[in-house]
């Protein structure tokens, strides 16, 4: 995807990609723009029907700032893990939770590091006691312990921060 590759990921090659330049996010912001647009005009039309392509349409939403759009992302996967998407049940849980702190509500599933006013890596807003880890676990994010051992080893959220249960059916 596109948009993956523009950002330096290689979702088809194994991870990160060697970035050659800079990151331009005001061209990556215009592109996603675009791409916004179109998969709109696919969903409107009712072209997209696999969970594949509701998984990849989520994707591309759940990098907005908007809450509106990742409110959409959130459904888009929602509907492509109803579909058969394993890997769409955690892509919903981290839809949810930027939702959730777009708006300026606290996260529930933990999938979400930002860096804080002081220049910390956190999770917080985190309302840890939402849901269980049994729950969590139902949408492939890794357990609250996981998550703050993850984050003690790596107190930078750089290079290895991932909630997503490996695995995961």
């Amino acid at each position: 995807m596109q948009d993956q590759w523009e950002r330096g990921n290689d979702m088809f090659g194994g991870g990160a990609r060697p970035n050659l330049k800079p990151l331009d996010w005001g061209v990556i912001a215009e592109h996603d723009k675009q791409r916004h647009e179109r998969a709109r005009q696919l969903l409107a039309a009712g072209k997209v029907e696999t969970a594949t392509e509701f998984s990849f349409i989520a994707l591309l939403f759940q990098h907005s700032g908007q809450p509106d759009e990742l409110l959409l992302a959130h459904v888009l996967a929602q509907t492509a893990a109803i579909k058969g998407d394993a890997s769409a049940k955690w892509l919903a849980a981290a839809t949810l939770d930027r939702y959730l702190l777009s708006i300026k509500q606290p996260q529930i599933y933990g999938t979400q590091l930002h860096r804080n006013e002081n220049g910390e890596w956190t999770q917080e807003p985190f309302a840890r006691e939402t849901i269980s880890d049994s729950l969590r676990a139902q949408s492939c994010v890794i357990s609250i312990a996981e998550q703050q051992q993850i984050l003690k080893i790596n107190p930078t959220g750089l290079g290895g921060f991932s909630t997503t249960m490996k695995d995961c059916k």
